[in-house]
């Protein structure tokens, strides 16, 4: 059984068609090929960028642990510091009051004395002990040998 001409030629129309398809979609396969590579490298980029944010955010937390640290014990000691200084500020105010209270008790007696000196006449000079006399002549001879 011998085919029409026409049925060969419809066949090899179809091949021809089929063929373009074939063509066609393996085109397209080579751009997704394409495409998938270039996703897969930047993925590679990706990870890699991730596991240095990865290691930057570990070294912030571990600066940020080592400054809270720092700064409690600076802290602290800053506390210390600042109590002392509350505690020699309070014993500076009480030799304060205690010099300014001496202060005006010798000024009372300066002018008592001072009344009593220009309401009593002139005191005759005393007599010196002979411990006295020891001491001014020890003293004379310390002066005079150097």
């Amino acid at each position: 059984m011998s085919l029409p001409p026409h049925i060969g030629l419809i066949f090899d129309f179809l091949v021809i068609v089929l063929l373009m398809v074939t063509i066609l979609y393996s085109v397209k396969l080579s751009k997704l090929s394409k495409l998938f590579q270039h996703i897969q490298d930047d993925k590679k980029d990706m990870e890699t960028l991730l596991a240095q944010l990865s290691n930057i955010i570990d070294t912030a937390n571990n600066a940020i642990q080592n400054m809270k640290k720092a700064a409690s014990e600076n802290g602290v000691s800053l506390q210390k510091n600042i109590d002392e200084a509350k505690d020699i500020a309070d014993e500076l105010e009480i030799i304060l009051s205690s010099g300014n209270s001496l202060a005006s008790r010798l000024q009372d007696l300066v002018e008592e004395s001072s009344n009593a000196k220009q309401k009593t006449p002139p005191a005759k000079k005393k007599k010196k002990t002979p411990a006295e006399k020891m001491l001014l002549d020890a003293i004379g001879s310390k002066k005079e040998s150097k």
